[in-house]
Formats: C-alpha cells, structure tokens, sequence
C-alpha cells in the first residue's frame, strides 16, 4: 500500500517544524510507502524552505499555488497524488507514533468505508486563560473531537479537516473540494467547514466513514489564537458556517422576519449583547467564563445575520 499525506501551508512556518518531525518519527507499517504533498499557498515567508529541509528525510513533493484558498491548494495537490490511501491534514498537526500504522490498518481492514478519521486533541503552545475552554465550544473553535466519539462507522460530517483520510478513488471519481469557501489569505472572513461541506458530498454519493479512537494528532494552537480579537473572528465565521451547512444539505434556513434582509431575531439579540457587554466592560466580568462566552454569542450571531442577508438578498432564503 502507498500512503499519501496531503496538506496546504499558507505561512506555516511556526507549525511545519513540529509537525514534519512528527512524521519522521512516525512508525511506517510493513509494506507500505508513504510520500507527502505539500502545497504552499501563496506564501509570504520560509514555508517551502523550511520544507526543503525535510526533503533528505521524507519522500516529499513540493508544489505552489499562488492563487490563495486552501481548498485551491489541495485540489492542485491531488493531481500529484499517487497513493491509494490519502491523509488530507493540516499543517499545523503533530502525529502520534503510531498513526501511520492504525490508518493503515483502517484502509486495509474496513473494506466497506472510504472515508476515515481520527482523534484531534489540542497541543497548547501557551495554556489557555481561565474560563476560555468552558465558556467557548472549543471542538468548533479549534476543531477538536469531543469524548463522545468512539471508534465505528460515523456521519462523515462529524470529522474534521486535522485529521482525516479518504480513497484515492474518491478523487478519481471528480469529488474534489469546493474552491468557493475554506480559508483564503485574501479573505479573512471565509466561510468555515469547508472539509464537511466536502465530506457531505462524497457521503451522499455513498461513501461512508469510519472513526477510530486510536488514531490521534495533536493540533496546535498557537499563542495568538487565544487572543479575543482571533476568538471573535472564528465565531463570525463559525456562524456564517451554519447557514452554509442548512443550504448544503439542501435545505433552506427558516424564513423570518427581516429589517434590510438581516433576521430581525439576531438584530435584537445582537443588540442586547452589545449592550450587555458595554455594561459588563463598565463595572467588570463576573469571570473570564462569562466575558469569553459572551463575545463568542455575540459574534457567532453576527455572522448568522451577515450570511443570511446574503443569501436572503440573492433569492436563496424566500
């Protein structure tokens, strides 16, 4: 079997370090091969130098894309990829030892399944403040799994891009990624999910999915994610995703009153936090827990309302 690890950089210099060891040090199972496709994505700094340097020790293709988006990226990545099973990750992951050898095994013994997934657990580079992991849904905000996933067939939606593989074949079958949303380095404001909104379509086309609990990466979070400017940012995009996932599934998000096409709802509850957090910044937080939980509503709303008027406005939602 040839193992194909896939991933995008875009200015991954502080991550690829650690995580292209990681690889190194990484169990090969017996007959196997691996090569990795790396793509640098419009990158301002070292990343394909630092990439360069791994070359002696890993069978690795360098390609870049100067056009920015992820999802840009790894489409022109799979045109280089030659192995049967193929590990699309991040680049900002550090491997357990034995996660070749169990996604390995995966792709030999669970014939029935094409898509495959692991355990994600956060690597703090700084601990986290007070209250910041109880107040926010870090599984979204850092895309970690929870403890309720346990290892057997999953909806393929409930896996997350850090740590996840499908079958080549899947490719060859022209399911590919959606170039229109994902990260971009000239869109600070993209829509998320882009691996579900991904996942979602190869598993209404029969593709089903498997996770296994021993299958684990570790995902850095880097210092200035823990920075409330970063946590109100993933939040806005986090709840344009929401709207992007109910039209994904070909569904249509509710129709509600609208004054200039935003949900008069959010409008209203937006306002109230607004208010609630002028107050609070006056007289003082309670704790960190309540400061971090309500920026997090507050900006998770904005980017509903903000993604609802587009699609309202378009003809979408009517």
């Amino acid at each position: 079997m040839k193992i194909t690890i896939l991933f995008a950089t875009h200015n991954g210099a502080f991550t690829l370090p650690l995580m292209m060891e990681s690889i190194i040090h990484a169990l090969l199972p017996e007959n196997c091969q691996l090569e990795i496709v790396a793509v640098c994505n419009a990158c301002t700094d070292n990343s394909k130098a630092i990439l360069e340097g791994f070359r002696e020790r890993l069978n690795l293709v360098i390609l870049n894309e100067p056009r920015p988006g992820k999802n840009i990226a790894l489409n022109t990545g799979i045109k280089a990829v030659t192995g049967e099973a193929v590990l699309v990750v991040d680049d900002d992951i550090i491997v357990d030892v034995n996660w070749l050898v169990t996604y390995s095994k995966l792709f030999r013994e669970k014939t029935e399944h094409d898509i495959f997934g692991g355990t994600i657990n956060a690597h703090w580079i700084e601990a986290p403040p007070e209250g910041l992991t109880k107040a926010i849904p870090v599984e979204m905000a850092y895309a970690l799994t929870s403890d309720d996933y346990t290892t057997g067939p999953i909806d393929a939606t409930r896996l997350f891009g850090p740590n996840m593989a499908v079958r080549a074949s899947v490719f060859e079958e022209g399911t590919l990624f959606d170039e229109d949303i994902g990260p971009a380095s000239d869109n600070k404001n993209y829509v998320t999910g882009s691996e579900t909104e991904f996942l979602k379509r190869a598993q209404r086309k029969g593709h089903s999915a498997y996770f296994s609990e021993d299958c684990r990466v570790d995902h850095i979070v880097r210092p200035w994610q823990l920075t409330q400017a970063w946590l109100n940012n993933r939040a806005y995009k986090g709840g344009k995703s929401t709207i992007e996932m109910v039209i994904g599934s070909n569904r249509t998000p509710p129709l509600v009153p609208t004054i200039l096409g935003y949900p008069r709802w959010t409008l209203y509850e937006s306002l109230k936090l607004r208010l609630k957090i002028t107050y609070k910044r006056l007289v003082g937080f309670e704790n960190n827990e309540e400061k971090y939980r309500m920026y997090w509503d507050l900006y998770a709303k904005l980017g509903y309302s903000a993604q609802y008027k587009k699609h309202f406005k378009s003809g979408v939602i009517a």
